[in-house]
């Protein structure tokens, strides 16, 4: 039977519930402007029901407050971070292009299409008259800006793709700066939520985490009880590879090339690998993010599309090069150190001289 300020008892576990989610309503317009944060909200159920005599049932005791949960959607975070990978990249693309943009000069200044109109109007005047010196004089010197154009076009652009080599580094590095501050905030979520308290502002910063994360390197998040209650493993992946196991990460790392892809690339540009040396494939087309549009600049096309090996047969013997890049101007831009095939057997060459026999 109930005591005699059962009711009241009633109503101050209405005004607590109450009291909480007016603090918790000013705690969410507080952060409303807070990065990363999720609104929360009381989980509410009535109280534990008394049993009365005769024919009254159970009589309700109040309401208490189960926990204090954010509201928010796994569903919407990997659509938000999937979006997020190809911002990255578009962005990273869009600041590049824009400078180099700037040096071929093409809207507001004398560009590439002004510098080869001039050379080749000049070349029409000489043709008309060869003997002119006046116009002799003139096909010299704009042929000596054409080549000093591009001479500086060709130092801008190889500057680019420097600069981007220099950024592989630096967001290869913020990876593994993020990976390990998420493991950290792992194990700090797991030792709040094992005795049964939801760590709603870690979990906050973690996701938030995530969420920068996925602007460098498509990620995949993986979340699962994991022994006692309360404890949860969390998996990062990148690309199908893991890159934060719970309180572990593996790590990735650049490794300067051995062989230029293109005989004009910049001396000591970046491959990614992991830590067990595994090779990281920043083409795949599952990738996507700023790391992936920053290969795609330095490397240009010819890191995807017009990257081949190229087989010949001599006699009884084929003679098989890797690394062959094909263009429009050139056909075939052989790499001046590599690997080279005859027959079965492989050499490698650090340089190469071509001769031409006249007589074939």
């Amino acid at each position: 039977m109930a005591n005699t300020f059962f009711g009241l008892d009633i109503g101050r576990t209405g005004l607590f519930t109450a009291q909480g989610g007016l603090n918790t309503t000013a705690h969410n317009i507080a952060n409303v402007e807070t990065e990363g944060y999720t609104r929360q909200k009381l989980e509410l159920k009535a109280g534990t029901a008394l049993r009365a005599n005769g024919r009254h049932g159970m009589i309700g005791t109040g309401v208490d407050v189960v926990a204090l949960t954010q509201t928010r959607s796994e569903y919407y975070d990997e659509k938000y971070r999937n979006n997020n990978s190809i911002y990255g990249g578009y962005s990273t693309k869009s600041n590049y292009m824009s400078q180099i943009q700037s040096y071929l000069n093409e809207i507001e200044l004398e560009g590439f299409t002004t510098t080869f109109d001039k050379m080749y109007d000049t070349i029409q005047e000489l043709e008309k008259d060869p003997a002119n010196l006046t116009v002799r004089t003139q096909v010299t010197n704009v042929a000596q800006s054409f080549c000093e154009y591009f001479n500086s076009l060709f130092t801008n652009l190889q500057a680019v793709q420097e600069d981007c080599n220099f950024e592989i580094k630096n967001q290869i590095d913020r990876v593994n700066a993020i990976a390990a501050e998420i493991a950290s905030l792992t194990k700090q979520i797991n030792t709040v939520e094992i005795g049964g308290s939801n760590a709603n502002d870690l979990r906050d910063a973690r996701n938030l985490m995530v969420d920068k994360l996925s602007e460098i390197i498509n990620v995949s998040v993986e979340e699962a009880p994991d022994g006692p209650v309360g404890l949860k493993s969390y998996v990062v992946k990148v690309d199908g590879q893991t890159l934060v196991d719970t309180y572990e990460t593996h790590r990735l790392s650049v490794k300067p090339r051995e062989n230029k892809m293109n005989q004009t690339d910049a001396e000591g540009l970046y491959d990614v690998v992991w830590d067990n040396g595994q090779q990281f494939n920043p083409y795949a087309y599952t990738q996507s993010g700023s790391i992936k549009a920053l290969f795609e600049v330095r490397d240009g096309n010819n890191a995807d599309n017009l990257k081949g090996t190229v087989t010949a047969y001599v006699g009884m013997y084929s003679v098989t090069m890797k690394n062959a890049t094909v263009n429009e101007e050139a056909k075939l831009n052989s790499p001046e150190s590599g690997e080279i095939t005859v027959g079965t057997v492989k050499y490698e060459y650090e340089s190469f001289e071509v001769s031409i026999d006249k007589d074939t």
